[in-house]
């Protein structure tokens, strides 16, 4: 059998749009014939992880890569595993998950002498990352996630009471998951039926929770701590709309999850991963960012259309077709041959400009491996010792004997 070449790609152990995908991603690779795809995770060892590779600290992380090179990383949202680009035999490949500078842009720009190749989720993310890179702009590829497609969609779908879900991180920055409450007050207002279950973790989980039981305990809102990502697959098809308040996204995966599986999506007019994918009232529905109300009426437009829920559902599931996994993996791996094939090095002044400053990254990698022929060569000097008498062993001086003498005549 011929060896195939590790690719690693580093996440954490929760519910999220980038473990989802991974894991996917994993499983519809597991038979290519040039690679082999495993996820890292990096913390504390829990028995729940679904890691192949599991270590507690990134200097571990970093050893192993080390051990599989030639090996292709990619660290995502784990920034320090990027220098590990810059190491013999290993690449890495920056993947830009959201549209946000802070999260995504900057950092990748930082980084940018170890990465290899970029991979934008969406047309929008490309667009913005090229502006910020500038030279290594032409190393970016747009792809949009893939997500699992059932062949055939089966499923029943009802109304009284309509089954909300959202799946996901429950945080307040970018997912804006506080605008659940004032959502949740609208529909009571209007008086449609509901449940509203939240799947997922983070920061916002009890606090959240907690509120709901405070401000509105007659709403029939129920939160579900992580679930493993095979789990999903039965929720998605025991829920009927999928609600998504998120400032900015990439392409949502759990978003794409829910259309594979019929679940009609009512999301925020987020800044990237929208257009295109949601043609609103045709297959979801959009609303403006914040506008809850806007929102409300569309879940009660559905409550009261049966009809319209189902047929907006399967178009949801028609637009989730081209983004099924195994199309995806083959434009992954496609993506992957490009960067086996490129040249590991590059000029730094065909990158940079002959007259332009050093990127402070290599600058620093310079310094190192000067530090390190140095002391290479330090430790190539013959050994000396200091004794009493004085330093003695390979090389002595006649300044020794001298002293001994002298001592002597003294």
């Amino acid at each position: 059998m011929n060896h195939r070449t590790p690719v690693i790609i580093a996440g954490a152990n929760y519910l999220s749009g980038v473990t989802s995908w991974a894991n996917q991603l994993r499983t519809a690779l597991a038979d290519h014939p040039r690679y082999h795809v495993q996820t890292l995770y990096i913390g504390r060892r829990d028995n729940d992880s679904a890691a192949d590779i599991s270590v507690t600290t990134l200097p571990h992380a970093q050893e192993k890569l080390r051990e599989l090179a030639p090996v292709v990383v990619l660290p995502n949202y784990v920034w320090p595993l990027y220098l590990s680009g810059l190491e013999p035999g290993i690449r890495c490949i920056g993947m830009c998950h959201a549209d946000d500078v802070t999260q995504y842009y900057r950092p990748l720009c930082w980084y940018e002498p170890a990465i290899a190749k970029y991979i934008a989720v969406s047309k929008e993310c490309a667009s913005n990352l090229a502006q910020h890179l500038g030279c290594h702009s032409h190393d970016i590829a747009t792809l949009p996630y893939g997500v699992c497609v059932p062949s055939e969609l089966q499923r029943e779908y009802q109304t009284k009471p309509l089954r909300l879900i959202y799946a996901g991180r429950v945080t307040q920055p970018q997912k804006r998951v506080w605008d659940f409450v004032p959502l949740v007050e609208h529909l009571l207002r209007a008086r449609v039926p509901f449940v509203f279950d939240i799947i997922g973790g983070g920061d916002e989980f009890g606090p959240l929770q907690h509120i709901f039981s405070a401000r509105v305990p007659a709403a029939d809102v129920r939160f579900h701590p992580r679930v493993p990502h095979r789990e999903m697959s039965a929720h998605w098809l025991n829920h009927d709309v999928f609600l998504q308040v998120s400032d900015f996204e990439g392409t949502s995966v759990s978003m794409l999850e829910a259309m594979a599986h019929g679940v009609v999506p009512i999301v925020t007019a987020a800044s990237s991963g929208i257009d295109g994918v949601i043609r609103s009232q045709e297959n979801g529905f959009v609303v403006p960012i914040g506008d809850m109300r806007a929102m409300a009426q569309a879940i009660a437009e559905l409550a009261n259309a049966p009809s319209l829920l189902e047929e907006t559902g399967r178009a949801a599931y028609r637009a989730a077709q081209p983004y099924e996994m195994n199309l995806y993996a083959r434009k992954f791996a496609g993506i992957l041959d490009e960067v086996m094939a490129a040249e590991p090095e590059f000029d730094h002044r065909i990158r940079y400009g002959r007259f332009s400053p050093v990127h402070p990254l290599l600058l620093q990698q310079q310094q190192i491996a000067q530090q390190q022929a140095e002391t290479a060569q330090f430790n190539q000097r013959p050994v000396r010792r200091l004794l009493k008498g004085g330093w003695i062993g390979r090389g002595r001086s006649r300044s020794h004997r001298n002293l001994r003498g002298n001592r002597h005549a003294a």
